[in-house]
C-alpha cells in the first residue's frame, strides 16, 4: 500500500483548487489591478475562463472572425479595464458572455436567411399573395425585395392592387427593419424564424390603397 505524506495531499489540494479557478490567462504575469483581482477571486477566474473558452469557440463558427477580434480588444480595453471594483467585473463578463453566444447564434442565423418567402394563411398559400426574398451580403447586412397583390372583385370584374419594395437592410440578430426612401417610403419589421419570417409594422406605403406585406410567410424550397 502506498503511503502519502500530507504535504504531497496539501499540494494536490492546492493545485485542484487553482485548476478549478484558474483564469484563461496565465496569472503568474498578472499585472495590472483587474488582472491580479482576477486571479485572486475565484469566481471571476472562473468567468474569465468561461470567457477565454466562448471567445475562441466563436471565433471558430463565425465568419466575421477579424471584426470579433477588434470587438474583444475593444471590450478589453474600454470596458473591462476600466473597472474599479469586482461588481463591475462580474457584471461586465457576464454581459459579455451573453454577446459572445449571440455572435455565433446571429452568424448561423446569417449564413441560413437567403431565400425566397411566401405569404401563408392557415398552412395555405395566401389568395392575395406576397413574395418575399432576402439574400444575405455576408457582412451583417441583407439585400431585401418584395412584391405582393390584393385582389378586388368588382362590378367589372376582377381586379388587383400591387405593391413593391426593395432595397438593403441591417440584419440585428432574428430582425431587419427596412426602410425605404425618405419619410413616405416603404417601411416595415421583419422578424426570422426558422425557414420562415412575420412581418408586421407595415407603414402603408408599400404599394397601393389596403396593400400589406404583413403576415406570415413559409420559405420556399430551392
Amino acid at each position: 500500500m502506498k503511503i502519502f505524506s500530507l504535504q504531497t495531499l496539501v499540494l494536490g489540494l492546492v493545485i485542484a483548487a487553482a485548476q478549478v479557478s484558474a483564469a484563461g490567462f496565465d496569472c503568474a504575469k498578472a499585472q495590472s489591478w483587474v488582472e491580479k483581482t482576477i486571479c485572486a477571486d475565484p469566481a471571476l477566474s472562473r468567468l474569465d475562463d468561461a470567457l477565454t473558452r466562448s471567445y475562441r469557440a466563436a471565433l471558430r463558427k463565425t465568419s466575421k472572425a477579424a471584426a470579433l477580434r477588434a470587438s474583444q480588444r475593444d471590450w478589453l480595453s474600454n470596458q473591462r479595464d476600466t473597472c474599479s471594483t469586482s461588481d463591475c467585473l462580474i457584471s461586465l463578463y457576464r454581459t459579455r458572455l451573453e454577446q459572445l453566444e449571440q455572435v455565433t447564434t446571429d452568424d448561423q442565423v446569417d449564413a441560413g436567411i437567403s431565400g425566397q418567402y411566401s405569404r401563408r394563411v392557415d398552412g395555405q398559400p395566401d389568395q392575395n399573395s406576397a413574395d418575399i426574398r432576402i439574400r444575405s451580403l455576408g457582412d451583417g447586412t441583407v439585400q431585401v425585395d418584395g412584391n405582393a397583390v390584393l385582389a378586388l372583385q368588382t362590378g367589372a370584374g376582377l381586379n388587383a392592387r400591387t405593391g413593391s419594395f426593395e432595397g438593403t437592410a441591417t440584419l440585428d440578430g432574428k430582425l431587419i427593419d427596412f426602410a425605404e426612401g425618405g419619410a413616405y417610403g416603404c417601411r416595415l419589421m421583419i422578424r426570422l424564424a426558422q425557414n420562415a419570417i412575420s412581418v408586421s409594422d407595415d407603414n402603408g406605403q408599400c404599394g397601393g390603397l389596403n396593400v400589406t406585406f404583413n403576415g406570415h410567410y413559409r420559405k420556399v424550397p430551392d
